[in-house]
Parts: structure tokens; C-alpha cells; sequence
């Protein structure tokens, strides 16, 4: 499976020409379940409490002020005193900034924080401040993903002729790069062009994909994930992907997730025998199915690690097979290490 793995950054900005009394306003384009907004709703109530009240902080979020193309010149010329700018919008000014679009730069999700503390952030803020601009604080807006309706991208000759909405110029030259044909479209445009067949796909950032419901209008999905850059073969796949667990016809199933670490046994139609993980986002109609059923499936066709993910209860129970058999139960606030993937580690209560 081909994989972008690109860690957009965004800053929050604060106008150098504006004069801050009481009171004051930052401009968010992003709607409010995006967990950016919620990260400067919680700086706007932290301003509130540390000044006891004395200073207030008006959050404008879904782009009410200002779109994403038009807030890094309202906030240098003054026109709203706070605003949320992707590092994107600055390769025209500081073209230094355009190292948080290069694919495969950062092999996961600490590096850019890693990146900022070595000296990165006095560097760019340095060159912010030349614009009229200083940085408050920094967002971490993950992975770059990537949708379209027209089939799986397993390599770039699966990009050839796609048309993909772009976020970026430097997001364009990887698309192009990759053969396919891309067009700047703002993230309040996407879902639409998506819908209407304007373009067949898009690259946008796993929160944008959820609180715009991008998986409305989208067939498939590349995970960007840092798996593969750890060093490990394994590759990813999201329902709707169809697993022949026998190597055959006898045993169908469509799990939420798996996780396969022999590339050979991906085919077009699907996986063709045991995955090495899977995962099942259990309801209420399917907890029999899930817990009973497909578990004893899953342990006879040689899976070697079985998540049952409760989201009711917001916990995951996790079945290891094989010689050293085991069970164990976690809660989503939990760091789960990976028993197939060595080093990966995941707490449930970050991508939720």
C-alpha cells in the first residue's frame, strides 16, 4: 500500500498591529467537533482563568470571519487579532515553512514536536515575526489521508490520471509527482467537489475527513499511518475489504480493520488468508457476533492478535493467540503496545 506520510502543522497566530485590550478575537476555519478547535477553545477558557476574568477570548470557529484562503492577510493586516494559519498558507512568504508538507519526513507523530524543539520554532517564528506575525502556539494536525472513488491506491501508477483536491502547493507537487492531477480546493469546498464529481479524491487530514464526513462521498481510503515507516512490512486496510480466511471461498468476512504483514497475500479482491490483526468496532447488533462467532473464527484461521473495540463502554479486549495464548482488557486512556508491530503503541483516547 502506498503511503503519504506527511504531518501538517498549523500556528496560531497573533497580529503584530493590533492593540489588545479587555478582549479579543481568534478566527477558526474549522467547525467545532475538529479537535484544533477544541484545543483554542481550551487556550480561550486557560486566558479567561489565568487573568481571572480580565481578558476575554472570542472564538470564531467554521470560518465565520475568515476562510482559510483569506486569514493569514486579515491577521497580518490587522483585521482580527488571533487567527489559526496552516503552515501551508506561509510557502509564498517562508518557504521554510513548506517542510511540514514533504511526504515521508517525519515517520511519526512526535517528530515535528521533536523537529520545533531543536530550534525549528525560533527559525520560523523568527521569520513570522518579519511579516507581522508572531506564533502563540502550535497545532498538530496529524497525517495526511487519502480518499477517492475510483479504487484502492496500492502504488503511484494507481494515481495516474486521478483528479484530487489539494490542500497545498507543495500537496500539488506530490500528486503530480505521483501522476495524478490535482486542484486547490478549500476544506469547506471538498465534501462537494467530492460529491459532485468535480475530483475524484482528495488528500486532507484524518480530522478534517471526520468532521466534514468525507467518508460520506469516498469509496477508499490510504491510511497514512507510521506502521510501514517503522521498519515493518505490514500494511493496513479498512472496511469495506473483503478477507478470505481459509485462502479460499469457504470463510468470508469484512472486519472494521486489519493489519497484514505478508504483502503477498493482498489481492485485488482482497486479502487471501488469515490477517495477522483484526479489528472489530463491536455494537449492539453484532456483540454476539463479534465476541463468540468470529472469535473462534479468527483463532482457527491463524490471526495472532484479535481487538474488540466497546465503544459504549470505552474499552478494548484483546485476545492473543498462538503458543503463549492470552487475554487482556484495556480502557481507551490506556498505551496499548502492538504484540504484531514492535514499537507501536497506541492510547485509543487520542483518535477518538
Amino acid at each position: 500500500m502506498f503511503k503519504k506520510v506527511a504531518a501538517v502543522a498549523a500556528v496560531v497566530a497573533l497580529s503584530s498591529s493590533v492593540a489588545f485590550a479587555g478582549e479579543f478575537t481568534v478566527s477558526n476555519q474549522f467547525p467545532p467537533s475538529h479537535h484544533i478547535s477544541k484545543t483554542i477553545h481550551v487556550f480561550a477558557d486557560k486566558v479567561a482563568e489565568l487573568t481571572g476574568g480580565k481578558t476575554k477570548v472570542n472564538v470564531a470557529d467554521s470560518g465565520a470571519l475568515y476562510s482559510d484562503a483569506q486569514i493569514l492577510e486579515a491577521v497580518q493586516e490587522g483585521l482580527v487579532e488571533v487567527g489559526l494559519v496552516g503552515t501551508y498558507k506561509w510557502g509564498g512568504q517562508v518557504p521554510a515553512a513548506d517542510v511540514f508538507d514533504l511526504p515521508f519526513l517525519f515517520p511519526d507523530l512526535s517528530s515535528p514536536k521533536k523537529f520545533l524543539d531543536a530550534g525549528a520554532n525560533d527559525i520560523l517564528d523568527a521569520e513570522f515575526n518579519k511579516k507581522g506575525v508572531k506564533n502563540l502556539f502550535w497545532c498538530d494536525y496529524g497525517f495526511i489521508q487519502m480518499w477517492n472513488n475510483v479504487h484502492p491506491l496500492h502504488t503511484p501508477k494507481d494515481f495516474e490520471g486521478l483528479t484530487m483536491r489539494s490542500y497545498s502547493a507543495g500537496d500539488s507537487i506530490t500528486l503530480k509527482a505521483l501522476g495524478a492531477a490535482p486542484t486547490l480546493i478549500s476544506s469547506a469546498e471538498m465534501y462537494m467537489a467530492i460529491q459532485q464529481g468535480t475530483v475524484k479524491g482528495a488528500t486532507t487530514g484524518m480530522p478534517a475527513a471526520v468532521s466534514r464526513k468525507i467518508y460520506e462521498v469516498s469509496k477508499y481510503l490510504t491510511i497514512a499511518n507510521y506502521i510501514r515507516a517503522k521498519g515493518s512490512a505490514c500494511e493496513v486496510w479498512l472496511s469495506p475489504f473483503g478477507v478470505f480466511l481459509n485462502a479460499d471461498d469457504s470463510i468470508y468476512v469484512e472486519p472494521d480493520l486489519i493489519v497484514v504483514c505478508e504483502p503477498d497475500k493482498v489481492e485485488e479482491r482482497g486479502c487471501v488468508g488469515a490477517p495477522d490483526w483484526v479489528v472489530e468496532v463491536e455494537s449492539p447488533s453484532s456483540r454476539k457476533l463479534d465476541g463468540v462467532l468470529k472469535l473462534r473464527k479468527y483463532r482457527e484461521a491463524g490471526v495472532r492478535e484479535y481487538w474488540i473495540v466497546h465503544p459504549d463502554k470505552r474499552m478494548i479486549q484483546i485476545y492473543y493467540f498462538g503458543e503463549d495464548e492470552d487475554v487482556a482488557l484495556y480502557s481507551f486512556d490506556d498505551e496499548i503496545s502492538s504484540g504484531i508491530v514492535d514499537g507501536l503503541t497506541i492510547r485509543l483516547a487520542d483518535t477518538v
